[in-house]
C-alpha cells in the first residue's frame, strides 16, 4: 500500500506548487529536488538529511537547478550572480519577475557585481563596482533619481594595521555639525594604536636640531654631502657650526668665523726717565786715584769717574699662544628636510 504525501513547495498560505506526491512502500521519489522516502525504505535517516543539506547548500552550475524549492541558492559562475528561488509570478511574498531572483538586488552591498574598467549598465540599488582603470570602489545610490556611482573607497586609505602608501596628499575631514576640530580619538585607530605623520606640512629645506642614530625618512644630516629641493640646492655643512641669521652684510649660504684667536703685535719705544723704573747699577774701580795741589794747600779729593750710555730704545716681543673661547655646550645634529 502506498503513503500519500502532501508536499508544498511555496511560501506559507500559497495555492501555488506541487501539492501532493504518491510514493509507494521502500520507494523514493526524485521528482522533486528533494528526496522522498516512501515507507519501509532502508537508510531514512540519509534521505532526511540529504534534503536539509540540499535546502541550504549553494548549488554551484551554469545550468538554472531543476525541481527548485523555495529559499534554494544557486550560484551562476558564467556571470558571478547568487540567486535564490522564490516562486512563481503573483505568489505572496515573490521578490522579483523571475523563479530564480538575482540576489543582488537586495544585498548587493555584501559583494563587489563588476570588477572591471566598465561599471554595470543596469545596476540594482546598492550594488558596489571596482574600477580597475583607477582603483577606486563605487556603490551604485538610488537614494535620488536618477541614480548614479559614487565613490565609496579607494586605494588611498589607512589601513588600521600594516603599512600603506600613499599616492596622494591626505586630506582628514573633521565634523559637518558646527567647527569641530579633527581630535586624536577620532584618529585612533584598534587598541588606539596610530603613527601620525608630518612630512608634508614641512617645506623642503627646514632645517632641525635632532638627536638620534638614523636620520628620518624624507631628511638629511647637514654633513655638506646631496641636494635638496625641487631645485637641487647642495645641502650645507652644519658640523660643529653654530647659526648666524642671514643679514645685508651676511646673505644666505655665507660662511665665517674661527674657532681659535691669534695676537701678533710689535711696537717700538724709548723709555723716558720717568718711566725706569727703581733699579740699582753696580761697578768696580780696579786702582788708587790721588790728587797733588800745589802751595802745599790741602783741599778735598774728588776722584770721580763716569759710564758711557749703551743702547738705542729696541723694541722687544711677547708670544700669546692660540686659545678658544666657548661657552659650556651641548651637541646635536642639524638635518634638512629634503
Amino acid at each position: 500500500m502506498s503513503r500519500q504525501f502532501n508536499v508544498r513547495f511555496a511560501s506559507t498560505g500559497s495555492t501555488n506548487g506541487k501539492s501532493s506526491v504518491s510514493i509507494g512502500v521502500g520507494d523514493i521519489d526524485s521528482s522533486t529536488s528533494l528526496t522522498l522516502p516512501g515507507d519501509g525504505k532502508v537508510d531514512y535517516g540519509e534521505f532526511f538529511n540529504a534534503n536539509i543539506l540540499q535546502i541550504l547548500e549553494n548549488f554551484s552550475n551554469a545550468t538554472t537547478p531543476n525541481n527548485p524549492t523555495i529559499g534554494q541558492l544557486w550560484y551562476n559562475p558564467g556571470d558571478f550572480k547568487l540567486r535564490v528561488y522564490v516562486g512563481t509570478v503573483g505568489e505572496s511574498g515573490f521578490f522579483g519577475s523571475t523563479n530564480i531572483d538575482t540576489l543582488s538586488s537586495y544585498v548587493g552591498w555584501l559583494t563587489i557585481s563588476t570588477i572591471s574598467g566598465t561599471p554595470n549598465s543596469s545596476p540594482q540599488c546598492g550594488e558596489l563596482y571596482f574600477n580597475t582603470n583607477d582603483n577606486n570602489l563605487y556603490i551604485w545610490d538610488c537614494s535620488t533619481q536618477p541614480g548614479h556611482w559614487i565613490i565609496l573607497g579607494s586605494n588611498n586609505f589607512i589601513k588600521k594595521d600594516g603599512t600603506t602608501t600613499l599616492t596622494a596628499p591626505l586630506t582628514i575631514v573633521p565634523g559637518t555639525v558646527g567647527n569641530e576640530a579633527v581630535t586624536f580619538t577620532q584618529l585612533q585607530a584598534v587598541d588606539d594604536r596610530v603613527t601620525l605623520v608630518a612630512q608634508s606640512s614641512m617645506p623642503s629645506g627646514i632645517i632641525v636640531m635632532w638627536s638620534g642614530s638614523t636620520v628620518p625618512t624624507g631628511w638629511h644630516l647637514c654633513d655638506g654631502t646631496g641636494t635638496y629641493g625641487s631645485n637641487n640646492d647642495p645641502i650645507p655643512d652644519l658640523r660643529g657650526k653654530f647659526i648666524l641669521g642671514a643679514s645685508v652684510s651676511n646673505p644666505v649660504n655665507t660662511t665665517g668665523g674661527s674657532t681659535t684667536l691669534n695676537l701678533t703685535r710689535t711696537d717700538t719705544h724709548t723709555l723716558l726717565e720717568t718711566e725706569i723704573p727703581s733699579h740699582t747699577h753696580s761697578g768696580f774701580f780696579g786702582s788708587t786715584f790721588s790728587t797733588f795741589y800745589p802751595g802745599g794747600n790741602g783741599a778735598p779729593a774728588n776722584n770721580g769717574t763716569t759710564t758711557g750710555a749703551t743702547g738705542g730704545g729696541q723694541g722687544h716681543f711677547h708670544t700669546i699662544s692660540a686659545s678658544t673661547y666657548m661657552p659650556p655646550y651641548y651637541a646635536l645634529a642639524y638635518i634638512i628636510k629634503l
